[in-house]
């Protein structure tokens, strides 16, 4: 998710770098290049080449409706698929030379692999007691816990995989406030914001019901909720009431980010203190173990009731 998501906020920065400087053709290849590598790295990376090009459409403004198409496709679409398929080189074994459709050759591997890649994550079933409905992803409603180890009896570490509510939950109120007032703000950054949470985050909604889905899928629309947060604050800062606020605001989030930085990077610190920060323990996996013992944390979490609550243990 990571690298998918750095290949394809560079897409959108190459797009935009088109748009705005010399050298469009070179600077929309680059999006093209970028595109399919965010594909190349995770299937969900299509959904940031949508993106490039529904931006694009609309940041250009010299060229007719016909140019734009024609760019969008060669670059973003033919250039990103490409790439794509050149990252399976020496991965996928096949006939290079065959009729593409012929059984056996290179580019119908290629395909057949994708197919049934998607097919196996649309169709997954077995229980996983870390997954969590997409709604609650942005609320921080189950974290995932990569990483979790006692040291002593009396210590632990743990890397958990979480967010700053004080960030993310005035940030989802910010993108709100941008869909309304998109037009009295930087409007290429409230469209970023907007347009690319929209994209990269509400499939989900679609796609992620029925089968086990993973806070972490929520990474690549992390870049435009702070986009949209960053955009608000900058509109805002000069309402004099708004800038105190969103000051004080800002030192919390800061001071919940320093409280919860050992959680995250695998430092030791006293269980008391571990237990203090798991501010939410409603977890089905939790009833009837002690929650102060760390042996309720198997190694295999497969075929686990997910927690029906807020759950950050």
């Amino acid at each position: 998710d990571i690298f998918m998501t750095v290949f394809g906020i560079a897409a959108i920065v190459c797009v935009r770098a088109a748009v705005v400087g010399r050298k469009r053709t070179a600077w929309l290849i680059a999006a093209g290049v970028m595109g399919g590598a965010s594909v190349a790295s995770k299937i969900p990376g299509a959904l940031f080449i949508l993106l490039a090009i529904v931006l694009y459409l609309i940041w250009d403004r010299a060229s007719s409706r016909g140019a734009k198409l024609r760019a969008a496709a060669l670059y973003l679409g033919l250039v990103s698929v490409l790439v794509f398929a050149i990252t399976h080189i020496g991965v996928i074994h096949g006939d290079a030379f065959a009729l593409p459709w012929s059984e056996g050759s290179w580019l119908r591997v290629l395909v057949e692999r994708q197919t049934d890649a998607i097919s196996y994550h649309l169709n997954l079933d077995n229980p996983h007691t870390y997954q969590s409905p997409p709604w609650s992803w942005p609320l921080i409603r189950t974290p995932i816990s990569f990483m979790s180890a006692a040291a002593g009896t009396v210590v632990i570490k743990e890397v958990l995989a979480t967010g700053d509510p004080l960030v993310w939950w005035p940030a989802l109120a910010a993108l709100v406030w941008l869909t309304f007032h998109i037009r009295g703000v930087a409007r290429p950054a409230a469209q970023v914001a907007v347009i690319g949470f929209g994209m990269l985050y509400l499939p989900w909604l679609v796609t992620g019901f029925g089968r086990p889905a993973y806070f972490f899928y929520f990474v690549p629309a992390l870049p435009f909720l702070y986009i949209g947060a960053a955009t608000a604050i900058e509109k805002l800062w000069h309402v004099a009431v708004t800038k105190h606020v969103l000051a004080v605001l800002v030192a919390a989030a800061l001071v919940f980010f320093g409280f919860y930085y050992p959680v995250m990077t695998a430092s030791q610190i006293p269980k008391t203190r571990w237990r203090a920060l798991m501010l939410f323990e409603d977890c089905d996996r939790l009833k009837g173990v002690d929650p102060d013992s760390f042996e309720y944390r198997p190694l295999s979490r497969t075929g686990l009731k997910p927690s029906s609550g807020w759950c950050w243990i």
